[in-house]
């Protein structure tokens, strides 16, 4: 059992880690990919954030939109799709081709909650198996005591969905009380039939077995004592990297840490070095890379991913090399052994600095005609206090404006809906500030 006894190196590691980077040698290149979402958008990057690849486009940052996706070793993608956040708006899980193609939809299901007595809500994120033929997702019931008698609270629970081949059946969904944030967990046979997950109060992680029903094994392998609480953890298939987040209850600050382990992860396994790799004021859900190389993660400054390299026989340094931010708007991201994009495609999601040098626009390029009446939301960064304007425009005549001003430098979000008259096949948005402007043309159907 891992022990995590009051997290005292984890916070004396804190100010050192948020202070400098520890510079660390980059790993070798290989085919692993990173699935996050962005702009309401299924994306694709390579494990080092170099080339990034839009799979999805008719999604929106405000509307319609995927999020939570993951990727199995031979591409195939599995994501919520809703018309909102994960906890509202009749969620509903897919499965895309590793182009982006839809091949199934309508897999998520959750067990109705019972004598526990309210309607269940999904959670943010899918895990696909990495053979592509199971997704792991959670979801909560809440109650407020009032309805169906049952005790007032909330309970997890983890469940997966087998049968995702295009036109498959949905077979069953396995469910297991008290766990969320699940993941894949790798045993050195190859085998991917245990699922690795935090129990809903974070006290500790341990195993879930896939049986009916999915329970928890007997071994717990991380517990941690009183004044913090554990969030996601990944394991990698090699070299014996484990990586879970913490939040320290005293500051509310969440950290990454990463330990090398002597073997498979399992009861009495020990550590050979542990270390802290990032801090945040919200949570991170952290994964590794398939050979325990790199780690990437979201925050409030977007997805980001970095090398990692852990010290030996050392407890509670920093580590972690250079950061790379996949996008500023992006979010859990998760690592596979997919291939990697060896062409990026798609607006850019770190769009370079406004008004003092340059002014560049992100935002979707297709859109259908309800969504446009509905609203498209558009990004533009200021390196400075900036007052930025936009219009949009279809056949020649504005039918919609909006402004933002920013007291610092950041990015500056403006919304434009419209009514479009029949016929109407795009409309043209211009973003203007400082005396500089940019352009972007969105194509309507619908």
């Amino acid at each position: 059992m891992i022990s995590v006894p009051g997290c005292t190196r984890i916070r004396c590691a804190l100010a050192a880690a948020t202070a400098a980077a520890v510079l660390a040698a980059p790993a070798a290149a290989h085919a692993d990919a990173i699935t996050y979402a962005d702009g309401g958008n299924v994306w694709v990057a390579s494990p080092d954030g170099s080339v990034k690849k839009q799979l999805t486009t008719n999604g929106t940052p405000d509307g319609v939109r995927y999020f939570g996706p993951s990727q199995a070793d031979n591409g195939r993608i599995s994501v919520i799709f809703a018309a909102g956040l994960g906890k509202s708006s009749s969620p509903n899980i897919q499965v895309l081709s590793a182009s982006g193609k839809l091949e199934k939809t309508g897999l998520l299901q959750m067990q109705t909650c019972g004598a526990f007595g309210a309607n269940p809500s999904a959670f943010g994120y899918t895990r696909i198996s990495p053979d592509g033929e199971a997704i792991l997702y959670d979801y909560i019931c809440t109650n407020t005591g009032q309805a169906g008698g049952g005790t007032a609270g909330t309970r997890v629970y983890t469940a997966v969905t087998s049968g995702t081949s295009p036109g498959g059946a949905i077979l069953e969904e396995l469910r297991a009380p008290g766990g969320y944030l699940p993941t894949w967990l790798a045993r050195k046979n190859g085998e991917f039939n245990d699922v690795l997950a935090t129990d809903q109060y974070g006290r500790w992680i341990g195993t879930l077995s896939w049986q009916t029903p999915l329970e928890w094994t007997p071994g717990v392998w991380v517990v941690l004592d009183e004044g913090s609480t554990l969030g996601g953890a990944s394991f990698s298939r090699t070299n014996n990297v484990f990586v879970y987040e913490i939040k320290a209850e005293d500051t509310g600050d969440y950290l990454i840490g990463a330990a090398k382990l002597d073997g498979d992860f399992a009861p009495g396994v020990q550590r050979l070095g542990e270390c802290i790799i990032a801090s945040s004021r919200e949570s991170m859900n952290p994964s590794v890379s398939p050979d325990g190389s790199r780690v990437t993660w979201s925050d409030n400054e977007g997805a980001k991913v970095a090398p990692l390299t852990i010290p030996q026989d050392v407890i509670g340094r920093p580590c972690g090399g250079t950061v790379t931010t996949l996008s500023r708007t992006g979010a859990n991201p998760v690592f596979s052994g997919a291939a990697a994009p060896t062409n990026g495609g798609g607006p850019d999601p770190n769009p370079s600095p406004g008004p003092n040098g340059g002014l560049t626009i992100s935002g979707p390029t297709k859109a259908t005609r309800a969504q446009v009446s509905k609203g498209l939301s558009f990004y533009t960064r200021c390196a400075k206090k900036c007052s930025v304007k936009a219009t949009m425009s279809a056949g020649g005549k504005t039918v919609a404006r909006a402004s933002k001003k920013l007291k610092r430098k950041g990015t500056a979000k403006l919304k434009l809906k419209a009514k479009l008259a029949a016929g109407v096949t795009s409309v043209t948005v211009v973003v203007s500030s400082g005396g500089k402007s940019a352009t972007r043309t969105v194509a309507v159907s619908g």
